[in-house]
Formats: C-alpha cells, structure tokens, sequence
C-alpha cells in the first residue's frame, strides 16, 4: 500500500501489538496470588478486581477490594499490590495479526518499538512477548523520563537519529489518537492508527487534524 516507499516501520506496544487487557488481568492474578500467600485472604480475589475495573472503578481497585474484605486499604499495602501489578511478569500473547505483521516486515525494513509506560512494566512484557529480536531499536520513553513520554518528541527523534533517517522515511503504527500521532505528523512521518473494537482507544478521537492518523484500518494484516 502507501507505505511500499518507506525504511523503518515504527510501532507501538500496548493495544497495537497484544491486547493491553491481557496485562491489567494478568496483574489482578498475580495480586489476588500475593494477597493469599501473605495470609490476607482465603480466596480468589480476582474476579472482585475484574468487576471493580469493568464498572470502570479503575483508580481505586486495590483499596475497594481490600475494603470488600474488610481489610483497611493501607497506603504501605497498597503500595505494595500496585508494585506486584507492575513488577508481575505478565501472561501475554501477540494478536495473531500483530505475530505474523513482525514476522512478515522482519528483515525487509528497519523496525522500531516506541512505547510509553513504566521502564520495568514495559521490558516485563516485551520479555513476555519474546518479541525484542524483532527491533532494530527499541525505545522506552521512560529511560528519558515521564515529560518524554508521547506526545513529547525527543522518542521519535532519538529512533530519527540513531537510524540516520528523514521523517518522510518513517511510519509510526499505534491506537491512541491522543498521543501517539502527534509528534510523529510533526516529524513529516507517515501514521497508521490501528483502530481494534475491542481496543481500550477505540472510542477515542483526535483533538483535530494534528493529532490524527494518515489511514485508519482494524488491524495490522493489510499493511505491506
């Protein structure tokens, strides 16, 4: 398609690659695990965590299912459920457009990773992934700090640089029409939004045109 011309194909992690559902899950069982083994509770929390997040009561999940079990949601031990979510190592799996897209561009342009999010969370689920030997360059915007994070600049510029490619030589591939297409437009790079049904973005739009992705598809089989 539109994108026969170009040298690196840039792509994002959560929601593009896996489904970002898969790691939140994946993490309420590794705390409903923690809570048993250290003697708070008797029995599998993790469909209370499940309910808590489908009502869309995101922010307070770990205290009101301690609350629930009429344990007092203390900052330490809540602290300490939100660092075994984030250091677990997560049960994930690529879509299965996502496998064989890396497979197919594998070797044929240069590829690059771009993903925002906690240092340590992230290389947890590329190493989950077994997906690093795909990448030419992998960056983690959280190497450089949290003001780097998307919609910032400096990730795309320092793949730019460390390729010794022009902006017109580069697609950046995400889902998040708030963030991720930004900067990339800026560059002059082309952009891609991968728009899934189930993808926690897919309701999302662009602020306006800055922010909006070059083409639309569903996932990531008709690319190349």
């Amino acid at each position: 398609m539109f994108l026969d011309d170009i040298k690196a194909v840039i792509i994002d992690l959560d929601d593009t690659l896996y489904p970002e559902e898969e790691f939140v899950f994946s993490g309420f069982k590794a705390v409903s695990t923690h809570l048993k083994q250290k003697g708070f509770v008797e029995k599998d929390l993790f469909g209370l965590m499940l309910k808590n997040f489908k009502n869309g009561n995101r922010a307070e999940i770990f205290n009101e299912t301690l609350k629930s079990e009429n344990i007092e949601p203390k900052e330490k031990l809540v602290n300490s459920l939100v660092e075994v979510y984030r250091s677990h190592k997560p049960d994930i799996s690529l879509f299965t457009d996502a496998a064989s897209f890396l497979d197919r561009i594998h070797g044929k342009k240069k590829l690059g990773l771009l993903t925002d999010g906690y240092l340590n969370v992230q290389k947890n689920k590329v190493a989950a992934l077994g997906i690093e030997h795909f990448f030419d360059i992998i960056v983690y915007t959280d190497e450089m700090g949290r003001d780097f994070w998307k919609p910032h600049q400096a990730g795309y510029k320092k793949i730019m640089n460390t390729l010794g490619l022009n902006g017109d030589e580069c697609v950046y591939i995400g889902d998040n029409p708030t963030k991720d297409f930004f900067s990339a437009n800026k560059l002059g790079w082309k952009t891609v939004r991968i728009k899934r049904p189930e993808g926690v973005y897919s309701s999302k739009e662009a602020h306006n045109e800055e922010f909006a992705a070059n083409r639309v598809l569903e996932d990531l089989s008709l690319l190349f």
